[in-house]
């Protein structure tokens, strides 16, 4: 089942896809929903044709490396096994980052210290 929502918005005088809820099932709803989103963007911006959803997952503090690593995996599979979305994945805490698969391949590190 999907338990999701593909709202559009206005920002700045322009549509915007903004996917709200959760989506429970198979991955590949959540990628049929990611590229209908580009699909109706890019229909009303033909300017802007390799405009892709970006999709951003914050790992709180109180997440356990395991499910760091697990919310990479999906991650990657969302953004590069499938290209149906740009990703994000955001670590609050430096003893996550020792769980994930370095990866040149499919992934960009980029490590920022506490301000």
């Amino acid at each position: 089942t999907v338990a999701a929502v593909l709202q559009t918005t206005q920002s700045n005088g322009r549509s915007q896809e903004v996917l709200t809820g959760q989506v429970k099932g198979s991955p590949q709803l959540l990628v049929d929903l990611l590229k209908t989103a580009t699909n109706r963007y890019r229909a009303a911006h033909p300017e802007d044709p390799n405009w892709a959803p970006t999709v951003v997952v914050s790992m709180e503090r109180t997440c356990t490396p395991k499910m760091a690593r697990a919310a990479e995996v999906f991650l990657k599979y969302l953004a590069h096994d499938t290209g149906s979305c740009r990703g994000l994945l955001v670590m609050s805490d430096s003893h996550l980052f020792s769980s994930i698969d370095v990866d040149p391949s499919r992934q960009n590190l980029l490590h920022v210290e506490d301000l």
